[in-house]
């Protein structure tokens, strides 16, 4: 059996691709969008979702695009510096590493603390917060240096679960919503509403919530077939966008603890 045969043997498919990008972009950024996208209300955000969902694609897909002319392999700071320049790779670099560390240290604190409180229900004892952190960190290091795939599958089976823990969540204040409400109709919208000056406050959380363009050279090297990688991206993109849309469906249920309520509150005060 030739070495290209035995690669698309053990070459993850569709769902693990899609799951290890899903899993970029379904995050806290996805939870805070609620009380991001208030102040544009359910139609609003719904629109603003839907059209940097689609942006947030086509600028992935042409990154797949650039990928693909260097090579499996190759990185961010191969593309920069030859496309941009080395003033320009270093920026991007720079920025490209904040982001990376925000987000690293955010999963790592949350999840330590997690594996913290869940071992002292259950036997305790309590972890220090330090050895926690370096317990969690050594584990999804160990995990991800062992094998691409075994990430993809464990990455497979926890987002299986947080849909199924999302939509038992959710899905029953489904039957709650008041449209009035939910489109903020003249009936009950506060004085003079606007809703043109929060549409800039928004863009950037929906444009980290969908960002998955980080994981492009690492799908380009697991995978390394072109017409695959689109796929991924696409699934990627209409997944976050129901849940989305479902998350902000089901914060319009009464009007008293819907993230909506509390902003616009806070704006009648302002007189915004």
């Amino acid at each position: 059996m030739d070495i290209n045969a035995i690669e698309r043997q053990s070459s993850p498919g569709l769902i693990s691709g899609t799951m290890l990008v899903i899993a970029t972009v379904v995050g806290g950024g996805m939870f805070s969008l609620p009380i991001a996208m208030a102040g544009v209300w359910f139609p609003g955000a719904s629109v603003i979702l839907i059209v940097i969902a689609i942006m947030m694609l086509l600028t992935g897909l042409m990154l797949v695009e650039v990928n693909l002319h260097y090579g499996a392999g190759a990185s961010f700071n191969t593309f920069t510096q030859d496309l941009l320049g080395r003033k320009w790779n270093i920026v991007v670099g720079i920025a490209f590493g904040f982001v990376l560390y925000i987000l690293t240290y955010a999963y790592i604190s949350g999840s330590s603390a997690v594996m913290a409180q869940t071992v002292f229900k259950y036997s305790g004892f309590r972890f220090p917060a330090n050895i926690s952190v370096i317990v969690v960190s050594m584990l999804v290091g160990v995990i991800a240096w062992y094998s691409s795939l075994l990430v993809g599958r464990i990455t497979t089976i926890l987002i299986v679960g947080k849909f199924v823990a999302f939509f038992a969540t959710f899905s029953g204040l489904i039957g709650h919503i008041e449209v009035a409400k939910l489109v903020d109709s003249v009936a009950i919208a506060l004085p003079n509403t606007q809703y043109l000056p929060y549409i800039l406050m928004t863009l950037p959380f929906c444009i980290i919530s969908f960002g998955f363009h980080g994981n492009v050279p690492s799908l380009v090297k697991l995978y390394g077939t072109p017409r695959r990688i689109p796929y991924y991206a696409f699934h990627r993109d209409w997944h976050p966008v129901c849940r989305a849309a479902l998350y902000l469906l089901a914060g319009g249920d009464d009007g008293q603890h819907q993230p909506r309520r509390v902003f616009a509150d806070h704006c009648q005060r302002r007189q915004y």
